[in-house]
């Protein structure tokens, strides 16, 4: 491509990073950040980089009992320079524009220098792009530029570099090896030599196999804890394989349910339906389709957070070659060459606007949300009677901000009384020092749990016992958010702010 495209393409990128960075920092100075993923990565990055491993208090003993991501350590370092929420926040923005460049050059060897520009700009405007940067922070953004550069490899038939992917992979979350599973079926399909489909099912099989041993290691329960998902299937795993020839009308109708459809469709959609006519670009994807058919997500939901990313490179690459096909005359034959490139623009224009409005970011950062979120002012006041060493127990809407510590616990497991995905009991790895609650979050928990009643006790039950047993007495309040710390004991320089705490 030409100097000039690449500097166009440089500024829209650079214009995207600017205003993406902006949002993610509104939204996270009006606490927006509550869906707990954002914290749970902080309080793990925080325990590497400093020498701690992937010791994990939110999801204790260790993060590596819910996910193997190799790729956290390099994250760490930079880290270890600004250890904030905020950090991982600006490197996802840079991870997912990244993904511009070797989706430029795929659409270049398609449609060359126009097709790239607008491949560019439709990446950077797409709502499932801008959904994945704007909900939390997630490892999978890592998958995006890695595999887009993979299919621009294999295009290339550069088996080496498209096997640095594979290894870059399958280390950013132990299910990816199913994405480099489903590289060995394309390869087969293709008809390509031996090394391009054995490579995949060495690089897949082998640490597929490894992460799930670390990972089963690790867990609390000693078993992988989301195989909760799948447990109409049955008890162990070889009840789960036996159901689909036991029980074959049950399994066709569990996968067939009106969810999975409504997902596909919105995964197309986004993508104007030209997936459709490239379709072959779409094998990899084929063992990832049968998990989120087994799981029976709910799609908007799905949608809107950072699952899709795994299918979005293999859908570019489907839509270009389903465009490419349908402007060569290979569909509808008699069409006129103008009225396929309107009926192109036309359907990338409607994919995209009709994909923002159904299921794009349409709740912006700094919107209120109640009664789930409290004044930011107040929420704000509240961090300042943390202090650095304090083991906290905290809300979603607070818990990114003070998950950068080696102690912090999420108060929904105590509500909860269970451990995550689980019927084991949980309890409080060691007492607190204080206890910042926004009252209003309880609505969410119940709205999340439905029944909070576990071993004769209701999720406010167990709170209020655990802040009396722990002698914890309010030091700030203000609305539905209050402060409790040991023996209400002010950290040492807040005496003056407790003789100004603002009226309930």
């Amino acid at each position: 491509m030409k100097r000039r495209t690449w500097i166009i393409i440089g500024l829209l990128t650079t214009a995207w990073v600017l205003i993406i960075g902006t949002l993610q920092w509104l939204k996270w100075d009006h606490f927006g950040y509550n869906g707990l993923d954002l914290a749970i990565y902080t309080n793990t990055t925080w325990s590497l980089s400093h020498g701690h491993g992937f010791a994990s208090s939110i999801h204790d003993p260790s993060y590596l009992g819910d996910h193997l991501e190799a790729w956290l350590y390099p994250v760490s370092w930079i880290f270890r320079l600004w250890p904030s929420a905020v950090t991982l926040l600006f490197v996802q923005t840079l991870v997912l524009a990244s993904a511009v460049i070797p989706l430029a050059k795929l659409a270049n060897q398609y449609f060359r220098e126009r097709g790239a520009l607008i491949a560019a700009a439709v990446f950077l405007v797409h709502p499932l792009v801008i959904n994945s940067a704007l909900y939390e922070f997630h490892g999978l953004v890592f998958v995006l530029p890695i595999l887009l550069w993979s299919i621009l490899w294999y295009r290339q038939q550069r088996w080496g570099w498209w096997l640095v992917s594979l290894a870059a992979l399958v280390i950013v979350r132990e299910d990816m090896p199913l994405v480099a599973l489903g590289w060995a079926i394309l390869a087969l399909i293709d008809r390509r030599s031996w090394r391009w489909w054995a490579a995949p099912l060495l690089v897949g099989l082998g640490w597929y196999l490894v992460a799930q041993q670390i990972i089963i290691a690790h867990a609390y329960s000693g078993t992988y804890k989301y195989l909760a998902f799948y447990r109409w299937l049955g008890q162990t795993p070889g009840e789960m394989a036996r159901y689909p020839f036991q029980h074959p009308l049950l399994f066709l109708r569990h996968i067939a349910n009106l969810n999975n459809w409504q997902t596909i469709g919105g995964l197309l959609v986004g993508f104007g339906f030209w997936p459709l006519l490239g379709w072959r670009k779409l094998w990899p994807l084929l063992l990832v389709i049968g998990q989120m058919l087994l799981l029976q997500a709910e799609p908007i939901s799905f949608l809107r957070l950072h699952y899709v990313l795994p299918y979005l490179p293999f859908l570019a690459w489907g839509a270009l070659s389903g465009a490419q096909r349908f402007l060569r005359g290979n569909v509808f034959p008699r069409l006129d060459p103008l009225i396929r490139q309107a009926v192109i623009t036309v359907l990338l224009i409607v994919a995209v606007v009709f994909s923002h409005l159904v299921f794009g970011p349409w709740r912006w950062p700094w919107a209120h949300t109640p009664p789930a979120v409290s004044e930011p002012a107040t929420l704000a006041r509240a961090i300042t009677y943390v202090q650095p060493t304090d083991r906290v127990l905290t809300t979603f809407n607070l818990l990114p901000s003070l998950a950068n510590r080696q102690t912090v616990y999420s108060m929904n497991y105590v509500f909860l009384g269970r451990r995550q995905y689980s019927e084991l009991p949980y309890a409080l790895p060691s007492d607190i020092d204080v206890a910042v609650i926004d009252w209003q979050q309880l609505y969410e928990y119940q709205f999340f749990y439905r029944t909070t009643v576990f071993n004769g006790q209701s999720g406010t039950e167990r709170l209020l016992q655990l802040i009396q047993e722990q002698r914890h007495y309010p030091v700030f309040f203000h609305g539905s958010v209050v402060v409790y710390r040991r023996d209400g004991s002010l950290p040492q320089g807040l005496y003056s702010q407790q003789q100004n705490l603002p009226a309930a």
